[in-house]
């Protein structure tokens, strides 16, 4: 969507809740000012996505519960088997949930993602699937996975899969 010029008048506003005063011949220059970049951003939003295509067939796959998962490592479980053959093939791999899996749910260890499905593949996935690699799903991880704790995720903590209660 493009972004359109802010009027003299919405200028007035915004400087009066900073508490600026601005002449007329301040408004104009900031306007002035903001042009070059209004218009390289509507220039970037003018072109067209290509977005890359997406090989290999999958489903959203599942949240487990946790009687499937006690230590909590999973966000999603999924099955995407990736070409015949390659380096890693019938490889059973996990992806963190900070990569980009078409299809799937995303949330990154953080709510304000939740309900998040990419479009397309990260580009380390896309190289698993080509290598003959099949991902089994998403591990869960921190908030932003900005911790180290195991218990900043938004969904659960994560447990330590021998001694419950205790950091992975």
């Amino acid at each position: 969507m493009p972004v359109k010029y802010p009027t003299p008048a919405q200028l007035r506003v915004a400087a009066d809740e900073m508490g600026l005063s601005l002449s007329d011949a301040d408004v104009t220059s900031f306007i002035g000012l903001l042009k070059g970049n209004i218009d390289a951003y509507n220039v970037v939003d003018a072109l067209q996505d290509h977005l890359p295509v997406v090989k290999y067939p999958r489903t959203p796959g599942y949240f487990p519960s946790p009687e499937e998962d006690p230590a909590g490592a999973w966000y999603v479980k999924t099955t995407i088997a990736g070409a015949p053959d390659g380096l890693l093939k019938g490889k059973r791999i996990a992806i963190k949930d900070t990569s980009l899996l078409a299809g799937v749910p995303m949330m990154a260890g953080n709510g304000i993602l939740e309900g998040y499905v990419p479009e397309i593949d990260a580009t380390t996935v896309e190289r698993v699937l080509d290598a003959g690699g099949v991902i089994v799903g998403k591990t869960h991880c921190e908030d932003l996975c900005l911790s180290g704790s195991s218990s900043t995720g938004a969904k659960w903590s994560i447990h330590n899969p021998y001694r419950h209660g205790y950091s992975a």
